[in-house]
């Protein structure tokens, strides 16, 4: 399973190596902050964070879940080959939530693990999840 990092400002992306962040969580703060992109580079504190995890999707869940640094406030499916069966957590060891995800969709969630597995055994599937934090 793939893992990519990156940070936002407004419309310009920066990709960002994959290191721990020193600051507030997205919901510590009522708006994120309006600040000119040169201020923003400065300060060193991003506006948004997102995280990407790409793959083939398992024929049965992993035993490890996916853990996000923080909840997430959206999330966008992307799916190629079959239908996937996605479980979503919020503490890593109890099931929250179970769907079927049919197509690439986009959703408003708050989870902070997941994991995937193959809705119909044997046939290949992939998919890319981008979380919005």
């Amino acid at each position: 399973m793939a893992h990519h990092v990156g940070t936002y400002y407004g419309y310009r992306e920066i990709a960002l190596p994959l290191r721990p962040h020193k600051r507030l969580p997205p919901r510590a703060t009522p708006s994120p902050p309006k600040l000119n992109p040169v201020v923003m580079e400065r300060l060193g504190v991003p506006a948004y964070d997102y995280r990407v995890w790409s793959g083939d999707v398992p024929e049965s869940y992993p035993a490890e879940w996916a853990a996000l640094p923080w909840f997430c406030s959206q999330t966008k499916w992307t799916l190629r080959g079959g239908p996937i069966e996605a479980q979503f957590s919020y503490d890593g060891s109890t099931v929250g939530d179970t769907r079927v995800l049919r197509g690439s969709t986009a959703t408003l969630d708050s989870f902070r693990f997941f994991r995937v597995r193959e809705l119909l055994p044997g046939f290949h599937s992939w998919y890319q999840l981008i979380a919005m934090l």
